[in-house]
Formats: structure tokens, sequence, C-alpha cells
């Protein structure tokens, strides 16, 4: 066996692609975005993995469009069942999303993000996903090359980062050691997912194919999430919207558009949509909304709401990542760079136990069990 570190998959669960930000300069080529399907918890994860291997936290910049992509290679896995181990030397990783999470034989609950030091031959099962339909996994720095300027998996296309294709179990990704020991550092950071505010959307290229009812029926009605839901697209069920005419000449397309076909079910297109499409399209949903379309589990309800001034979508993306440095980076700053044993810190009924981060002095105001106010 190779004594390099490396990142072992024992079981991909139901499904495992490694992203980053995804590809922003291919799509005049018809090559889709890709990357991971929610930019916070990404840079959530990242925070905690850049803390845990002393990377400088000014490396993680906002997301496109307000930043540069990022290329930092982490784990998307969807409804549970991942498990991995490490070999070779340690190495810190990190999980992100409400999961119920095994470590050897200690079972606990994160609710945001965790991270901590894996030695050879340890297990870590993502038991279970909570709420929300993702998470994210990190370990070191994943050794894999860019292509077209991402490490992103194009699944349709299968190029990119592992061969193109979904992680299978005995996968060995190679992974990068930090250049200085990594810290244990345990970073609880309490992530909302649920909302009862409908996802913003802008008028679509074709919204005046659209008659006022059907309008007026994508801001009223209750949206279900289909079970065909997946990277490419949210596809929902409600009432009929009907476009006159129902199918248009094909042109380029950009995730958050909302496509109507002829049966008259809207698909809210994500990021490995294809870039040209020849259905109308009622609304474009927000680029500071569209994460939380990640996140639905089939069968679940959503609204929708109008908004009718690009600017006002521009400074509700700009909004949202300020709340994410005043939140989350802030607060990763202020982490302690050494903890006790991981084990140590888990209560009894498998939370990380707060009056022990506390007296630890672990987290200094990191620990927030009602942060509320990010979404």
């Amino acid at each position: 066996m190779s004594t390099a570190a490396a990142l072992r998959i024992l079981d991909p669960g139901r499904f495992a692609t490694i992203q980053d930000d995804g590809r922003f300069h291919a799509r005049q080529w018809g090559v889709p975005r890709a990357g991971m399907l929610d930019p916070w918890l990404y840079r959530l994860a990242l925070a905690a993995l850049f803390h845990a291997s002393g990377r400088p936290l000014a490396a993680l910049t906002p997301p496109p469009p307000l930043g540069p992509p990022l290329t930092f290679p982490l784990i998307e896995h969807h409804f549970g069942g991942f498990a991995f181990t490490a070999e070779g030397a340690p190495f810190p990783v990190v999980v992100a999303g409400n999961v119920r999470l095994r470590i050897e034989d200690t079972q606990l609950t994160v609710h945001g993000v965790l991270s901590w030091v894996l030695a050879p031959g340890e297990t870590v099962i993502v038991e279970r996903i909570g709420e929300g339909r993702i998470a994210v996994v990190g370990a070191g720095t994943l050794a894999i090359p860019e292509c077209l300027g991402s490490t992103s998996t194009e699944l349709r296309a299968r190029f990119g980062d592992w061969q193109g294709r979904p992680l299978a179990a005995g996968d060995r990704i190679p992974v990068t050691p930090p250049t200085q020991p990594p810290r244990a550092a345990f970073l609880p950071l309490p992530w909302p997912l649920a909302s009862t505010e409908p996802i913003r959307s802008l008028p679509g290229a074709q919204w005046s194919a659209f008659a006022d009812d059907a309008r007026a029926a994508w801001v009223s009605a209750l949206w279900q999430v289909t079970p065909a839901s997946d990277r490419m697209g949210a596809r929902l069920e409600g009432p009929m919207l009907v476009a006159t005419p129902p199918e248009i000449r094909s042109e380029p397309l950009w995730p958050g558009a909302v496509q109507v076909p002829p049966a008259g079910q809207p698909i809210v297109l994500l990021n490995d949509a294809q870039t040209m499409g020849g259905y109308p399209k009622i609304a474009q949903v927000i680029e500071a909304d569209r994460w939380r379309l990640a996140h639905l589990q089939p069968g679940e309800e959503i609204r929708f709401a109008w908004l009718t001034d690009p600017d006002n979508a521009w400074h509700a993306f700009s909004a949202r990542w300020r709340r994410f440095q005043q939140h989350a980076l802030a607060r990763a700053r202020s982490a302690a760079s050494a903890t006790p044993d991981l084990a140590a810190l888990i209560g009894a009924g498998g939370e990380p136990d707060p009056q022990r981060l506390w007296h630890e002095n672990l987290v200094s105001g990191v620990w927030d069990a009602t942060w509320e106010d990010f979404v």
C-alpha cells in the first residue's frame, strides 16, 4: 500500500462528485458550468478547512459574479451513505451541512460544519443528511488537476477532475498534505437551510409569451419538487403554465433560468444544465436564492416571488456575501488553533457539548445555536 496521503472512498452513497465553483469561461464552447450547487456551503466548508490547514482566510473570495471562481476541489454528496477513510498520513477533513456522522465509534450530529484531523485507518460515515439534500466533504487539498479552469466534474461530457464520473467505492484520491502540522480544529457553525420566504425571481426572457394568469400562478401557486430533479434542474409540479408559442428558436441559457416545456411544468435550471435551449422562459431565479433549490427534497413545496428590478438582485447577492463574512468568516477567525480530542467534545446525545466547548475556550464566540438571520 502506498504511504502517500490519500482519501479512500469506501461507499459513495447515493451520489457524490468532486466540485469547485465551476467553469465560468467555457459556455461559448457549449460547456456547462458544473460546480457546487450551494456556493455558500462550499465556502463554509473551505473556511473550516483553511483554518485547520493554516491557510489564510483571505483566500476565500465571494462567489461569482462578485469574485473569481474558486478551484479548491471538495466533494458534493447527496442524500447520505457516504463513507471514507484516510490512508498514508493524517490530514484535516471537513464535513459541512446538516448531517449525522459516525467517526469510528463516535456518532454525532452536525448542524453547520465540523473539521478535525483524520488519522490513517479511521473511518467516517455520513449516515444521513437531515435538513436539505446535500453535504460537502473536504480533505486537506485533494490533488485534482484542473480542466478548462476548474476541477469540477462535468458528467454529461465525462471530463474534469475524477475521470469525469461520480465517485465509486475503491477510489483513492491523492491528498496534498498541509505545509504545517494540521490543526485539530472543531468549528461548529450553525447553518440555516430552511426558510419560509419565497424564492425570488426576475421576469424571464419570454415573460411576455405567458398570459396574465400564468404569470400570476408562478408567484401564487405552491410548487412541489419532483423526484426527477437532479444537478441539471429542479423539476416542479403545479398549475399548468402555457406559453404562446410553446417553443422558440434555441438561445443561450444560464443556471436559474425557468424553462417551461409544452407540458406546462417548469424546470429551474441548475449548474449542470445545457448551454442552449428552445423552451420559453417565464422567470430567472436570482443568484442570491438559487442555492436553496439544491437542498429541496422530492415532495417539498416552495413558492416564488417576483423581483422586478435587476439592480435589487445584485444588491441581494452582495448583501448575502456581507452576512456570510460577518457570521462565518469572522467567527472562523476567532476559533482557537488547537483542541482536545474530538471524542471528548461530544455530549452523550451525539451533539457537540457547548459547555465543554466554552470551557476549553475553543470557539470563542463561534458557537451560536440561534444564528437565524443569515437567510
